[in-house]
Formats: structure tokens, sequence, C-alpha cells
């Protein structure tokens, strides 16, 4: 019998793949499963949302990898003595990915501490501000109200996922920022994500279909929290448009879980 190791804290990284009952798996007898080692298809797993998502482009994560790249470069300026020009620019994309590897591994601990504290009610004392932040945040929407953290649920589309935040008037979906909050904004990456994951709670009555779903952003260093709620034509969009991307997912894996729906007669 195969040993599963089943994700249970945001801070846990690994594939994204979901069991019928909603378990995120990381690891198959010490592997992670996917599409090469057959473990995907021998368990019969679904992908998560942010698999899906990935079949649409999104240009505000190449906007922000260029941006990362310029930065770099700018403090990297010219070369070294001896450096060839392939190892200065090798340089120059690995020093870009440290940067981007540390404020997303501060995202995840800050994203870890918050759900900590809605799970157990103890505060990380290295992210007190934050958690204070976002609690006089969800209690000003809403005010002694309880709320569950990280679910994860499998929906009948095909797909695996995990509220960060809901109950049955909201789903909440975490985004750690360096930005101001005027430069804030929803992206459709978003949209799909909001909908898909309000979708999949609805079917198993842990929220309601028409749940008010928001990103707050908590701001990596200011300890700020701000939320931006995506507007019901917005997530009927999202929601449009992540079936798409199921289906061209499904079709060009060749896959789709035996409890699934198969999209691919639909494109």
């Amino acid at each position: 019998m195969s040993n599963f190791t089943v994700a249970t804290h945001a801070s846990e990284g690994g594939s994204h793949w979901y069991t019928e009952a909603g378990e995120q798996i990381l690891q198959i007898d010490g592997k992670e499963p996917d599409f090469k080692n057959k473990l995907v298809r021998k368990h019969d797993l679904a992908p998560g949302v942010t698999a899906i998502s990935r079949q649409k482009a999104n240009p505000a994560i190449a906007i922000y990898r260029e941006d990362q790249i310029l930065q770099s470069a700018l403090t990297n300026p010219g070369k070294r003595d001896g450096e060839s020009d392939k190892d200065w620019k090798k340089r120059i994309l690995t020093e870009a990915d440290r940067h981007r590897d540390e404020a997303a591994q501060e995202g995840t601990r800050i994203h870890a501490a918050i759900q900590g504290f809605y799970q157990t009610g103890v505060v990380d004392p290295a992210y007190t501000q934050h958690i204070t932040a976002v609690r006089q945040l969800l209690d000003g929407l809403a005010p002694n109200v309880p709320w569950t953290s990280e679910l994860g649920v499998a929906s009948r589309w095909g797909f695996g996922t995990k509220s960060d935040l809901h109950n049955l008037r909201f789903v909440i979906d975490f985004k750690g920022c360096d930005k101001p909050v005027e430069k804030l904004t929803l992206y459709t990456s978003h949209e799909m994500q909001l909908a898909a994951t309000r979708a999949a709670l609805a079917e198993h009555g842990h929220t309601s279909p028409e749940a008010r779903c928001l990103i707050v952003y908590v701001h990596r260093t200011e300890c700020w929290a701000h939320a931006i709620e995506c507007k019901p034509e917005r997530l009927t969009r999202g929601w449009n448009q992540f079936r798409f991307c199921l289906g061209l997912w499904q079709s060009e894996k060749d896959y789709c879980p035996t409890w699934g729906t198969d999209m691919r007669s639909k494109l």
C-alpha cells in the first residue's frame, strides 16, 4: 500500500495534486507525483487551480520578471575582470532569481503565520504586526464571524484547490506585496483562482455560490493589509476562462481524473 504525504500547512511546497477527497498530495512513497513516474494516473489525482490557470499567459508575471532582471543589472553594472558575456548574464539572472525567491519565501512565512493564527489562535511573534493588520481588516468585513483556513477540496470538474481563508460569506486569498496601495490591482489569474476556489467550496457547502471573493494583499515589510474585491462580473469571466483553461490542460496532458468532468469534448 502506498504511503501518501499530505500537505497541512501553507509553508509546505511541493507539487499541487489532489485526491477526490480534497487532500493535497506532496509525495507518494517519497516521490513527487507527476506523469513521468505515472503516480498521477495510478492514483487518479487532479491538478491544482494554479496549474490550470497557467495555461493562460500572465503578463503581470512577465513584467515582474523583467523588472527583477533590470534591477539586478542596475546593481551589477559592467563585467568583472575576465568575465565573459555569458557569465555576466548568468550572474544577473542568478541575482534576480535570488531576490525573487527571498520575497516568495518571506511571503510564504507570513502566509503560514496567518494560517497558524486562524487555526490555533497562536500569534507568531515574528509576524505579530502582519497578523494584527489582517485581523483588523477582516474583523471590519465580518465581525464576530468564524473563519476556516487552508481547507482542501476537490471539484467535480476535475481539479483541486485550497482556500486561504473562507466562511459562508467570503472567500479570501492572500498575496504578499511590496507595492504601495495605489499600485495594487486584480489580475485575470486572481479572477480565475477565486472563482474556481469558490465553486469548489460551494459544491461541498463550505461557502455560498454567491460568496464575496477578495484578494487580501499583505505588505511584507510595512505590515499592512489591503483588500480588493473581485466583482461578480469578473468572477463570471474568471470561471468561464478557468474552464477553458481546464479543457486545454486536459487536452495537453491527455488526462482527466475518472471522477472529474472531461472538458476536451466541450472545447
